[in-house]
C-alpha cells in the first residue's frame, strides 16, 4: 500500500472518528438538554398539579362554608319557630295563632330533616315526637271538656307537655351547635 493511500486512510479513519466522537458528544449534549427540559416541564406539572389541587381545595372550602352558613339560617329559623311554640304552651291562645307557628314549624323542621346530619335530625325528630304529644292531648281535651273554649284546651293540653318540649328543644340545641360549629370553634373551658 502505498504512503499515500496509508495517510488517507489514516486521516480518513481520524475525520470518522472525529466525526463520530463529534456526533456522540452532540447526542449526549441534546439528551442532557432534552432530560433537562423534560424535568422542567415534569417540576411545572407537578407546580401546577399543585396549584390546581390548592384551587380544587379553596372551592371545596367555599362551598362547605356556603352549606354550613346555609344550615346555621335553616336552624336559626328553626329554632324560633321551636321556641315560638314553647312560648304558647300553657297559655290561652287562638287557633289561628297556633295555626300560624304550625305553619313555620312544619315548612322548616323538613328542610333540618331533609338537610341536617343525623344527631340534627334525631334531635329534630324527637322534638317532632313531643310536639305530637300536643295532638293527642288536644284530642283528648276535646272529646272530654267540649264546654271549654279551644283557647282552654290549648293551654290544659300544653301545660303538662312544657317540660318534656323544653328538653328536646335544649338536645337539639347542643346537636345544632355541634354541627355548625364543628371545626370552627373551640370550648375555652377544654384544654386543648
Amino acid at each position: 500500500m502505498s504512503d499515500v493511500v496509508a495517510v488517507a486512510l489514516v486521516s480518513g479513519g481520524a475525520s470518522l472518528l472525529a466525526a463520530s466522537v463529534g456526533a456522540l458528544t452532540t447526542y449526549k449534549v441534546n439528551l442532557r438538554n432534552t432530560e433537562a427540559t423534560i424535568a422542567t416541564a415534569q417540576s411545572q406539572h407537578e407546580v401546577e398539579l399543585a396549584r390546581i389541587e390548592a384551587e380544587n381545595e379553596r372551592l371545596l372550602d367555599t362551598n362547605r362554608e356556603e352549606e354550613r352558613r346555609n344550615r346555621q339560617s335553616t336552624y336559626h329559623r328553626y329554632l324560633n319557630a321551636v321556641v315560638g311554640i314553647y312560648q304558647l304552651m300553657g297559655l290561652e291562645v287562638s287557633a289561628k295563632q297556633v295555626n300560624e307557628t304550625r305553619q313555620d314549624y312544619r315548612y322548616l323542621h323538613s328542610g333540618v330533616v331533609l338537610f341536617g346530619p343525623p344527631c340534627v335530625r334525631a334531635a329534630a325528630n324527637e322534638v317532632s315526637g313531643a310536639y305530637n304529644e300536643v295532638w293527642v292531648a288536644m284530642a283528648r281535651q276535646r272529646e272530654e271538656y267540649s264546654e271549654k273554649t279551644e283557647p282552654e284546651r290549648w293551654r290544659d293540653a300544653t301545660a303538662t307537655l312544657k317540660e318534656n318540649f323544653s328538653e328536646k328543644i335544649v338536645n337539639l340545641i347542643d346537636a345544632m351547635h355541634a354541627d355548625v360549629t364543628r371545626g370552627i370553634t373551640q370550648d375555652p373551658g377544654i384544654d386543648s
